[in-house]
């Protein structure tokens, strides 16, 4: 946890610092720990970096607020054992019609038209190129909370290039509105 900290810490200061943003260092505490956290605005959204702690190691989540959430929640995972059982017992599983992005993801959702919106070709690229393991989008409606993204890469990221892409796909993602038609 420590070794993890410090990574982040090393990289994301100097990020924040350079892109005018705040930054929250990493400290472990005797009765709880603070994880590195770097906060932003770009593009008028609310962002955000943090460390994240799973069973495998450490993660970096790209967080977003939208300012206008598309009404519905998409939550995106890697496809892998677990996933497959899930399908094979009926678990939902929405194609896109991206063959390489529909054979490395499981996706689900409360409304087709917000996974449509959402997953936009930069969004689905940068997930594919990155190696994102999840990606969600929560309206806020369940839990009455404010609308969220999150973009989640497996590894803890330290180069600002990596930092900026995961960010830009979580405004991306922020910034997605559902095209009506006057038809409708």
């Amino acid at each position: 946890m420590r070794q993890a900290i410090l990574t982040a810490d090393a990289a994301w200061e100097p990020y924040a610092r350079t892109r005018g943003m705040d930054y929250s260092a990493g400290r472990i505490g005797w009765a709880h720990t603070q994880w590195p956290r770097v906060d932003g605005v770009i593009e008028g959204i609310a962002v955000a970096l943090e460390l994240v702690g799973r069973l495998g190691g450490y993660h970096t989540g790209a967080l977003a607020v939208p300012i206008a959430a598309v009404q519905g929640n998409v939550e995106v995972t890697r496809e892998g054992v677990i996933a497959k059982i899930s399908k094979a017992f009926g678990a939902q599983d929405i194609t896109i019609g991206d063959e390489t992005f529909d054979r490395a993801f499981l996706v689900k959702a409360t409304s087709e038209a917000a996974v449509r919106a959402v997953l936009s070709a930069l969004v689905r690229s940068a997930m594919l190129e990155m190696g994102a393991d999840r990606v969600i989008y929560d309206d806020g409606s369940e839990h009455k909370h404010v609308p969220m993204v999150l973009f989640e890469i497996p590894v803890i990221l330290t180069e600002p290039r990596l930092l900026d892409r995961a960010l830009r796909a979580a405004v991306e993602i922020a910034q997605t509105r559902i095209q009506e038609t006057p038809y409708r």
